[in-house]
């Protein structure tokens, strides 16, 4: 008995392993599609999120700058909610409800984390980092304004005129004009002078008075002496005579008038602007949407991963076809020459079902080619035999009929 195939060379086995390996491709390729095309979309969703609560916390920032209070933000917040598809709530740093885009509030309770503090007078989360559009006593009169602007213009004419400088003016947030010449070089004061646009109006006037007044105290408290607010919130002091013996002032003093200086301008502003809030901005379906979008680079995607999961296949099958049918076509002829009466012999590769069928074929062409050898022996045998009784009865008949041999008796 011949032994069995083993079964890490059975053919069923090895069929089995390129349809576990294409399977394995498969999957892997769909796989990687999914997590690229998800993690691409999660991004895309972040970064549009991201984007929308930037807008909405400065948009509300910037409303929380030019008014006293949140009353009138109602129509803001929910415009703001309908534009980002979000769900926007205020409440007090004590976590009383302000405002909420919501008809109808959902009992469900806010996040343990706000996801800004609405804080003109600390922007950005930035101690001290006042809002620019925090202005509060600094705004101007619509005369002032007006009186500014109209000087601005002129001299942005004699610029263009003059040195063919793009000057433009804008205007900052408490009204003053300025002018921009789109980068270009410094060009002599002397030809276009309008000194009144860098002097502080009547208005800036008194509310640096203010704020120097503020300043002072704050510093007088601290052993330090008073200093003079310019128009941009910069300050001077003139150099205090130090007596004999006595320490010099540190380089500490200016750190302690900045923090002075910082915080009476938080004083001076603060009741013209709105009191802090805890901004929560959350979706209204419960999280964020993450959904996988069939853009034109997301279907084609799809289409090249398909297409290289067939070519791996096609390629795989193919190549797997070819080993196995190479040796049935060489058995299929030596079977056609076999019936043609010859004794063809096939090669045997490997270890398989069909390897053993190549040598059991091999072993059946040397059986036939044996016994047609035995046919042939005992055909020529026979002759042999036969040959010599029937030359000897031919012998006596021709001599009976040549009368030399008389014919047997009772014949």
């Amino acid at each position: 008995m011949r032994r069995e195939v083993p079964l890490r060379r059975s053919l069923l086995v090895r069929l089995l392993a390129v349809s576990v390996l294409v399977s394995i491709g498969s999957i892997a390729a769909t796989a990687w599609l999914t997590a690229r095309s998800t993690t691409v979309a999660i991004r895309q969703e972040q970064g549009r999120a991201l984007a929308d609560d930037a807008r909405v916390y400065d948009t509300l920032l910037g409303y929380a700058a030019t008014h006293h209070d949140w009353d009138d933000a109602g129509d803001l917040v929910r415009r703001l909610a309908a534009d980002t598809g979000r769900r926007i709530t205020l409440t007090t740093e004590q976590r009383t409800p302000l405002l909420d885009s919501d008809a109808e509030p959902r009992t469900a309770a806010l996040p343990s984390r706000p996801s800004a503090v609405v804080d003109p007078l600390s922007a950005d989360a930035t101690p001290g980092h006042i809002d620019p559009r925090a202005v509060g006593p600094y705004r101007l009169t619509r005369k002032e304004r007006d009186d500014l602007r109209a000087t601005a213009q002129r001299r942005a004419l004699c610029l263009r005129r003059t040195f063919g400088v793009d000057a433009q003016v804008t205007e900052s947030p408490n009204g003053r004009p300025a002018l921009t010449t789109g980068g270009a070089q410094p060009y002599p004061e002397t030809r276009c002078p309008s000194p009144v646009l860098e002097q502080p109006t009547t208005t800036e006037r008194r509310a640096l008075a203010a704020l120097e007044k503020v300043t002072g105290t704050c510093l007088k408290r601290k052993g330090e002496p008073a200093v003079r607010v310019n128009p941009d919130f910069t300050w001077t002091r003139e150099p205090a005579p130090v007596a004999p013996g006595a320490p010099r002032t540190t380089a500490s003093t200016g750190g302690t008038v900045s923090t002075c200086l910082a915080a009476a301008r938080r004083e001076q502003l603060g009741p013209y602007v709105a009191p802090p809030a805890l901004l929560f901005i959350s979706s209204r379906g419960g999280g964020v949407s993450t959904g996988f979008d069939l853009s034109p680079a997301n279907q084609a995607r799809i289409a090249g991963v398909a297409a290289l999961v067939l070519l791996f296949t096609v390629t795989a099958t193919v190549v797997a076809g070819t080993r196995l049918s190479r040796p049935l076509r060489e058995l299929t002829e030596a079977v056609r020459r076999t019936e043609q009466g010859g004794a063809p012999r096939v090669e045997v590769k490997g270890r398989d079902e069909i390897a053993h069928l190549a040598a059991a074929f091999n072993a059946m062409a040397e059986r036939r080619e044996q016994l047609e050898h035995l046919r042939k022996a005992m055909v020529s045998d026979v002759a042999h035999e036969l040959r010599t009784p029937l030359s000897t009865i031919r012998g006596w008949l021709e001599a009976t009929e040549d009368g030399v041999v008389a014919p047997p008796t009772g014949s």
